[in-house]
């Protein structure tokens, strides 16, 4: 991982007139090359040089966090530049001093065509491959730089780089798996070339603003309009403009002056997220999808191109695009960013990749954009439709380790698989067969440092995606490898948060895990002495961290901008402090003892009330039975017991006094299980009629506006607030009925992984929000799939480019298993081969499937970026989506999520693959539970008031 910075300073006669340039100004150099610093702790170089003719005066500059790879120094150096080739090998180097290609490389070659030696730094490969591509491409044309004026020249120039970057896009997309963002200059060519991966896992932005005569070099008159100059940033994180308010009056006149357009947003108020909080508007379904699609009318043009409308048109097509990308789902709208005092910067879309040209007076248009030639934003359940010829059959074979597991461990009788058909279960083992591997080239120790002794952390909130996640990682990490699960909780009583809680309860289920993996030593040489690991426990460290409210996040506000909604706060708030990694640490050794003392406990106790399981038919006899032991059994006061039940729990979570106000969002969204049941039966459509008729039989009360921030209800009857027992705080990780915690406590601890699991992704590809629920009830299977194909295409700029920076501000890297290449094409076979097996079964004439991609365009170097939407249009894919058959359609997704009535409960049918797999992975309530949201789980978004 490395952060990375670029920045150009352009003469203002190479920027097109109509180019919008920040208001506010250059950015503060120091403040954001210690952001890139933070990123890569390992090293940081920087270096400085004029392009041909004193074109363009750039700096370059990038840390590393060595993970693959070693250099002659231990480190490969960043920016890796170009000296030579000797025996087809690239020697790299970062001098200051030279003007030669290089290359500014964040990411991580997990897989593709590409030959990458297991020892070799993926950062050498990369960079020697663009730069072979280089010089094929730069043989033609003259190399006399002198002859710049020549027509021939110029022409044979941007036809070279418009080769060029064509076959980085053919390189990029058919050879190289993995999360990325680059910065990659070619000097014979004179152009420099840069984007992230078409998924968006790695953060790239991009500013741009004039440069006032304090940052103009000495040899530029200040009164000579036309050498004003330009700064253009591409970087991986954002900083604070350079200027303050009464400066930024100055530079935005001279703006003006030269005909400059001024960035919209720049000149507005400055509002922060606590600000937004009244206006924001709060759905019950608020899983990073409320407010989130920060900065969409002004971010989805990432860069200014030259084109021909003016400015006021720009912004027309700006809004016109947004509306033609929601015209088919108003799930999809957008809300305008309001721009926070750090300024404009950009998300860069995933869209393909950019070139700038750095020709001196070239007619060569400035910044063209090359987009990718596949429609990789297409949700994986629904790329069949859009292919040109079907995917293959699944037919592989499961990896031995993962049959071992399955008949060895005996985990087929679990009901979940029993009860499931045939292909349901070999749905599941694909996916599984493609998850599996996806973890197991994220842990291995040659990508992540190559030392098998140091930790790997995982994010857990103790959720079925993060503990899927740590049960694989244990089954395929060498014994001696510790697991570090990182938690994090808000507040005064962290040890009472949902998300402390179903960790505990989740870690107990993942010491009960039987080890796969033995070291190459004796069986006989196995012993436990003083709690010393011996060679066949796996060593778990729960690292606890605690964070009380109202603590200082200024500088997470930073790290997500240009993202600056209260969600957007929120999350990064909660990773920021998960990925430090700075707390409380537990060590725990599961040996064959422990795992045999936890089964026993296990099946002598029930489960934890807390631990939010869905309602099957045993839940649903458990209830009958509870209600009919009810002394009141009225029919009008029993059907609110599923009520009456969960408000008292959640006031025990919360630790709370019996007549706390619960938000109705809370009861909506975290007991939809138990709640829904009855509300079916007794015909309410709604909640609010059902609390409504509790609150009139003087059952509950709604709280007034200056108890709770928004709607809520409270107990009043005695008899139910008798009920409420708040439990004891729960400081470490203990079974029930011990009285002292396991393994080794430790009250202060910083967590030594360098490299961090995330279950970013699990929900968008695997149906795991409410809303998804919401739309195959509304709008049958055509909505369903239009929500989460939306949910998939906006995820670059919802989530992963925020998640990215704050996270790799620790110095560790964050990976997401979810998003890996192997596993959404896992999703693409197992949708498609459903799809056809729907059709045949129906006897329904299939429709036209060879329909070129949505995203395949011609290719054209003078695409301005303020069109790049139009190239995006959704309209098309949800045509295909409506024409596609309901059924077929429906089939098509229900292994991987089905909310039918028959047989997608809440608990069951969300995320339906993956709960089967985390049942063949052996574990057990966890394969029920429900999604809880980090800002809801951890308390950071539930201040006190």
């Amino acid at each position: 991982m490395c952060g990375i910075c670029c920045i150009l300073s352009l003469r203002s006669q190479q920027i097109p007139s109509d180019v919008v340039l920040c208001a506010k100004g250059v950015i503060e150099r120091v403040m954001l090359s210690s952001a890139v610093r933070r990123r890569g702790p390992d090293y940081c170089e920087s270096l400085q040089f004029d392009t041909h003719n004193d074109g363009i005066h750039v700096e370059a500059m990038s840390s590393v966090l060595c993970l693959r790879g070693k250099g002659k120094n231990g480190i490969v150096p960043q920016p890796a530049v170009v000296t030579s080739i000797k025996n087809d090998k690239v020697v790299s180097s970062c001098d200051s001093t030279l003007s030669s290609s290089f290359l500014q490389w964040n990411g991580e070659v997990f897989g593709g065509s590409l030959p990458l030696p297991p020892d070799a730094s993926d950062t050498v490969t990369i960079l020697k491959s663009l730069n072979e591509l280089e010089l094929k491409c730069a043989a033609g044309i003259e190399k006399n730089i002198i002859n710049t004026d020549k027509k021939d020249y110029t022409t044979d120039l941007s036809l070279a780089q418009a080769s060029f970057a064509e076959s980085c896009v053919h390189f990029f997309e058919k050879m190289v798996e993995g999360p990325y963002a680059f910065v990659y200059y070619a000097n014979s060519l004179q152009m420099f070339l840069y984007g992230r991966d078409p998924l968006g896992r790695r953060s790239l932005l991009t500013h741009m603003a004039a440069i006032t005569s304090e940052r103009v070099d000495d040899r530029l008159e200040e009164e000579e309009e036309e050498e004003h100059m330009v700064e253009f940033v591409i970087s991986s994180v954002a900083a604070d403009h350079l200027f303050g308010d009464s400066e930024k009056d100055e530079s935005t006149a001279k703006g003006k002056k030269r005909g400059r357009h001024e960035c919209q947003g720049c000149d507005k108020s400055s509002d922060t997220a606590d600000d937004l909080a009244d206006g924001e508007r709060h759905d019950n379904d608020n899983d990073n999808d409320n407010g989130n699609n920060t900065n969409s009318n002004n971010n989805n043009n990432n860069n200014n191109t030259n084109n021909n409308n003016n400015n006021n048109n720009n912004n027309n097509n700006n809004n016109n695009n947004n509306n033609k990308l929601n015209t088919d789902n108003n799930k999809c709208n957008t809300t305008p960013a309001v721009d926070s005092s750090s300024g404009c910067w950009q998300e860069v879309p995933i869209t393909g990749l950019f070139a700038l040209s750095v020709v001196p007076s070239s007619s060569t248009t400035f910044l063209s954009h090359y987009p990718w030639k596949m429609s990789q934003d297409i949700h994986p359940l629904l790329r069949f439709q859009f292919r040109g010829e079907l995917v293959p059959v699944m037919n592989e074979d499961p990896p031995e380790m993962i049959k071992r597991l399955l008949y060895e461990s005996d985990v087929i009788p679990h009901p979940l698989i029993h009860q499931s058909s045939s292909f349901d279960k070999l749905a599941a083992m694909k996916y599984l067969q493609a998850l599996w591997k996806a973890v197991s080239v994220r842990v291995k120790a040659d990508h992540c440092g190559g030392d098998i002794t140091k930790p790997v952390g995982i994010l857990f909130s103790g959720g079925i995606d993060c503990t899927v996640l740590a049960a694989i990682a244990h089954y395929v990490l060498p014994v001696s490898t510790p697991i570090e699960l990182i938690n994090v909780a808000f507040g005064d009583s962290p040890e009472l948060t949902p998300d402390r809680m179903a960790t505990f309860r989740a870690l107990n289920q993942l010491l009960q895990l039987p080890s796969l993996q033995k070291e190459e030593k004796d069986k006989d040489d196995e012993k436990e002495n003083n709690g010393n690991v011996s060679h066949y426990e796996r060593e778990w460290r729960l690292v606890l961290v605690d964070v009380p409210h109202h603590t200082d996040i200024s500088h997470v506000r930073r790290l997500i901008f240009p993202g600056d909604a209260v969600i957007d706060l929120s999350i990064g708030t909660a990773l920021w402090y998960a990925s430090q990694g700075h707390g409380r640490m537990q060590r725990i050794c599961a040996n064959q003892k422990l795992r045999s003392e936890l089964r026993a406990k296990a099946s002598s106790s029930g489960r934890h009330k807390l631990y939010r399981i869905s309602t099957d038919k045993t839940e649903s006899s458990k209830t009958d039975m509870d209600l009919s032991s009810i002394d009141n059994t009225s029919e009008d006061v029993s059907k609110f017991i599923p009520l009456l039940d969960a408000i008292i729990e959640e006031v025990e979570a919360f630790a709370s006094e019996p007549n706390t106000p619960i938000l109705l969002s809370t009861l909506g969204k975290d007991h939809a299980a138990a709640l829904r049941p009855v509300l079916a039966q007794h015909g309410y459509k709604k909640l609010g009629q059902y609390l409504n008729d509790a609150s009139a039989a003087g059952l509950i009360a709604f709280a007034r506006r200056d108890e709770a921030p928004s709607k809520a209800v409270r107990l009043v009857r005695p008899v139910d607030m008798d009920k409420v027992r708040c439990a004891a705080p729960t400081k470490w990780f203990h079974v029930d009925g011990e009285t002292s915690p396991f393994g080794l406590c430790v009250d202060d601890y910083v967590c030594e992984s360098r490299v961090l699991l995330l279950g970013m992704g699990a929900d968008e590809t695997l149906g795991g929000y409410t809303r998804h629920r919401r739309a195959f009830e509304r709008r049958g299977a055509h909505g369903l799939a239009k929500e989460i194909d939306c949910d998939f295409a906006r995820l670059w700029k919802r989530n992963l480019g925020r998640d990215d920076r704050v996270v790799c501000d620790s110095g560790r890297e964050g990976r997401y298993p979810y998003l890996d290449e192997g596993v959404l094409n896992s999703l693409e076979m197992i949708a498609a081969e459903a799809y056809q097996r729907a059709i045949v079964n129906n006897n329904t004439p299939t429709t036209n499937t060879t329909t070129t991609n949505t995203n395949t365009t011609t290719t054209n170097t003078n695409t301005p970026i303020n069109s790049i939407n139009n190239t995006t249009t959704r309209s098309p894919r949800m045509t295909r989506i409506d024409e596609a058959d309901a059924h077929a359609l429906q089939q098509a997704m229900e292994p991987v999520c089905c909310f039918t009535a028959e047989g997608g409960q809440p608990g069951v049918g969300d995320k339906k693959i993956l709960r089967y797999c985390a049942a063949m992975l052996g574990l057990g309530d966890v394969v029920r539970l429900q999604k809880r949201a980090i800002q809801f789980g951890s308390r950071v978004a539930h201040p006190p008031s």
